[in-house]
């Protein structure tokens, strides 16, 4: 131990109580349990506790010499305990201990470890679920402890694989606080005249301390369990507000220091350590996707096939790129985060990429992962496609866009419309007008390159329809695209539009989050020529548009705002709409918003593109439009169901109302 190397003056530890029996109870126990090579004295200051059964457990440990027991009179304040504490400890080292915490092992031994492993420590504190920058499995936050390890085993997991590790920290935390006796004779005392209730004095302490020449640490192979401000549980909130602003007005320079660490956050890789050993203590079979970071279709495949796969006893990891946050094309500054199930609560499985690719791939191979399936790669780094060679695994792709061969991801041109899919040097045209969505230095040959030698190593290649299916091999001539649909609902076994004249004004859905790709703007004229013409229409958007407002005031449309997936077939049957409307402008791989209004017994109309028109074609629930069809064509069809056929004899001066039906035959679905 490095404090045997010193003029070590002892170690007491200093507990003040006032409330909360239980948590205090087993603080102490804890303790007095928990004994390494270094010995301690244990100092409780009793604040004039209301509680009778604490009185007594504390009166009767000191009587049996266990403990040194001051009491207070009278009330006088977290801070005028702890200093107490201090001065009661004579020349030794003081931890001081919140009366919620548990300790556990050889605790005393490793933070006095810490506190001599350079000459100018000042504090030391240690993890915990519950201090602030200090916490664990999420910084900053009260954590309850994980269902899969408990304190103990927290601890035994940091003593292991911590072992030592030292992280400079800003300030030191009062739960758990290791102060020097050098330190605290050349800083003072606590403040409790500023900070009399507690809420900001170790900050204050440790501040004072920092500006003489002492430094805090955090001792990452300690884990203290922290129940938190049960003592203080009334006036909590108050008093930490009224803490950090006398902390704000007294060191400017706290805040800042503060928020530099949790940005830089330099116990990252010590908590991914722990995520990574309570995974490894849980042996299963495990299968990699690789996908995006974003809400949609993409999004709810992933957590259906999460679903499917925990049926067959297999967990599904996902790793993903961050958030989109304007740095995605910083190649130095992207990171990989594998995405557990909810109830491992392992945040902190976190990569910066490239740097940390082969950490990346060795602690995958510990998680027993036996196969890969590549899912999506916008806004990751490329080494990310080179995983399963790495790792040495089969993998399967599932398409679900065309960012495979498209760098603007969707087919949609610079004029907002279905591009064709036209030669790569009228795409480079479009990408140099337009941009794309990924790596600015990948030029679509090599994007196309790229693709094709990682579609023929697969071992499937899967789409959601045979459209997308077919769209893919004319792109990559030798590679077999399998059709697979995705789980769909329960659909009815007919569906029919309203009859003709048989309702006033037409309610018609829009489902989904409705952006330039999925006919926004398509929408936004329907709604301005059915304003101006004054036509039967309602149109519902159910969900949301890229711009609500700018729709809303441009005529009669309402817009629902989110909804969840578990009640989207109630909550558009409630909507009481007649028909739904599809207006993609690019040849969707699958639409579940689709299978929404399929299953809610709408009949719908859309564009003849894609797996919308195939999936409307095979059911025949509802028309197809040629994607050409201008906005006011599309409202004239759809006012045809309110005042029926002759009214758009009068509209579009067909030369007599049989052509004007057959414009708008329900077999063969086109306008």
């Amino acid at each position: 131990m490095r404090y045997v190397e010193t003029s070590f003056p002892g170690v007491a530890v200093v507990i003040p109580v006032y409330a909360g029996f239980k948590e205090t109870q087993a603080c102490l126990e804890s303790v007095l349990s928990s004994r390494g090579a270094l010995p301690f004295e244990i100092i409780v200051i009793d604040d004039a506790s209301p509680e009778s059964e604490l009185r007594e457990y504390v009166e009767s440990l000191a009587a049996h010499n266990r403990i040194q027991l001051h009491v207070h009179a009278v009330n006088r304040g977290f801070v005028h305990s702890a200093n107490r504490g201090l001065q009661l400890a004579g020349r030794k080292d003081v931890i001081l201990l919140n009366a919620d915490t548990r300790v556990h092992g050889d605790w005393v031994d490793r933070l006095a470890d810490a506190a001599y492993a350079e000459t100018r420590v000042g504090t030391v504190s240690p993890l915990s679920n519950n201090a602030t920058i200090l916490s664990y499995p999420l910084p900053c936050e009260e954590n309850l402890l994980p269902d899969d390890a408990d304190e103990v085993v927290l601890d035994t997991m940091c003593q292991s694989r911590l072992h030592r590790m030292l992280i400079e920290i800003p300030t030191g935390v009062g739960s758990c606080l290791y102060i020097r006796r050098d330190c605290l004779d050349d800083t003072g005392y606590l403040d409790p005249t500023t900070f009399g209730q507690g809420y900001g004095e170790e900050c204050d302490f440790c501040i004072r301390s920092r500006r003489l020449g002492w430094s805090h640490t955090c001792a990452a192979d300690v884990f203290v369990y922290h129940a938190g401000a049960v003592s203080f549980s009334s006036a909590r909130e108050a008093k930490s507000k009224r803490g950090l602003a006398l902390l704000k007005e007294r060191y400017p320079e706290y805040l800042p220091m503060v928020h530099a660490f949790i940005k830089a956050d330099p116990l990252a890789t010590m908590r991914r350590v722990l995520d990574m050993e309570r995974l490894v203590k849980r042996p299963t079979k495990r299968i990699l996707l690789l996908s995006l970071n974003s809400s949609g279709g993409v999004e709810r495949f992933i957590q259906e096939r999460r679903t499917e796969l925990q049926r067959k006893g297999v967990k599904a990891i996902v790793l993903r790129p961050p958030k989109a946050d304007g740095e995605s094309n910083d190649l130095d500054r992207w990171r990989g985060i594998l995405d557990f199930p909810e109830e491992y609560v392992c945040p902190n499985l976190q990569y910066q990429l490239p740097d940390e690719y082969d950490q990346l791939v060795e602690d995958l191979k510990r998680l027993n992962v036996f196969h890969c399936e590549v899912h999506h790669f916008l806004g990751a780094h490329p080494d990310i496609l080179s995983l399963p060679a790495k790792l040495g695994l089969p993998y399967d792709v599932m398409v679900h866009d065309y960012i495979w061969f498209c760098p603007r991801i969707n087919l949609i041109d610079a004029s907002g419309k279905y591009c064709q899919e036209p030669s790569i040097s009228v795409c480079k045209q479009c990408i140099d007008k337009s941009g794309h969505c990924l790596d600015a230095n990948l030029e679509i040959e090599a994007l196309r390159t790229r693709s094709t030698t990682f579609l023929h190593a697969a071992r499937k290649v899967l789409a959601p329809s045979q459209d997308a299916a077919k769209r893919m091999m004319h792109h990559f001539p030798g590679v077999q695209v399998v059709a697979r649909p995705h789980p769909d609902l329960a659909l009815p076994d007919h569906v029919s539009p309203p009859a003709e004249g048989s309702i006033t004004k037409l309610r018609i859905a829009i489902i989904g989050a409705i952006g330039k790709h999925k006919g926004y703007d398509v929408l936004f004229d329907m709604v301005l020529d059915a304003q101006a013409r004054n036509l039967p229409l309602e149109f519902v958007v159910i969900g949301y548009t890229c711009d609500d407002a700018a729709l809303m005031r441009a005529g009669n449309v309402f817009v629902t705002g989110e909804y969840t997936e578990e009640e989207a077939v109630s909550y558009v049957r409630g909507q009481q709409c007649h028909v739904a409307l599809f207006l993609s402008v690019w040849p969707e791989t699958w639409c579940y918003a689709l299978s929404v209004a399929f299953a809610s017994g709408l009949y719908c109309f859309g564009f003849d593109l894609g797996a919308v028109a195939e999936r409307i074609r095979a059911t025949e629930f509802g028309e197809l439009l040629p994607i050409t069809t201008r906005p006011e064509e599309l409202n004239d069809r759809l006012t045809a169901l309110v005042l029926g056929k002759k009214w758009c004899v009068q509209q579009q001066n067909f030369e007599d109302y049989g052509q004007a039906c057959a414009a708008f035959d329900p077999v063969s679905k086109k306008l």
